[in-house]
């Protein structure tokens, strides 16, 4: 096969913007045949918008972020988003475990619920007829240990939650987990 040259940018420094912005290394020798990075979600934008008219692919090695999906050009997003995780989490859930309850145990003190409520339209879309097996509670110790006190399966999530909840829910419910068949999700804090 042929050569393989690789060109490394500092995305941080002056002279990247600069290029950037004027479009010198997309229309000149320097062009390469695949631009791999940006690492960071706003800077991979800025490039996907300056390589949009040559055609050459931007490969996005590790966001998250929507945005990669829309940005302009040949863009490949090779790290699933947050919201294809828990569709395709779900989804195994539905096949998996079609008779397990699921409680969804959302924290009032950790600020906004954008989230939980991300988690929950994600889970009643997977779910679809078959989210009537879901209980919303709140991160009150005695409604969650109520809800696990049957022998049906239950798959707890905990949205919106630091490391100190988790350590206090399963310090608070650590005989009862034992006990019941019992299988712990964690959400993100935001």
């Amino acid at each position: 096969a042929g050569d393989v040259q690789l060109s490394i940018f500092d995305t941080q420094s002056p002279s990247w913007e600069s290029r950037l912005n004027t479009g010198n290394w997309i229309i000149n020798k320097d062009t390469p045949d695949v631009v791999v990075g940006p690492l960071f979600t706003d800077k991979f934008l800025s490039a996907a918008q300056a390589l949009r008219e040559t055609g050459r692919p931007l490969i996005s090695p590790f966001s998250q972020s929507q945005d990669i999906a829309k940005a302009p050009g040949s863009t490949v997003q090779l790290t699933p988003t947050e919201d294809s995780h828990w569709r395709e989490l779900f989804g195994y859930f539905k096949t998996w475990y079609p008779n397990a309850r699921i409680v969804l145990v959302q924290n009032p003190n950790k600020g906004n619920s954008i989230s939980h409520d991300k988690i929950k339209r994600i889970l009643f879309e997977t779910l679809g007829s078959d989210s009537t097996r879901v209980q919303q509670l709140g991160f009150r110790p005695a409604s969650v240990y109520t809800a696990l006190q049957s022998d049906q399966k239950s798959i707890v999530i905990l949205t919106r939650s630091g490391e100190l909840d988790v350590k206090n829910f399963l310090t608070g419910f650590n005989r009862l987990l034992k006990e019941k068949d019992v299988l712990l999700l964690v959400g993100r804090q935001a």
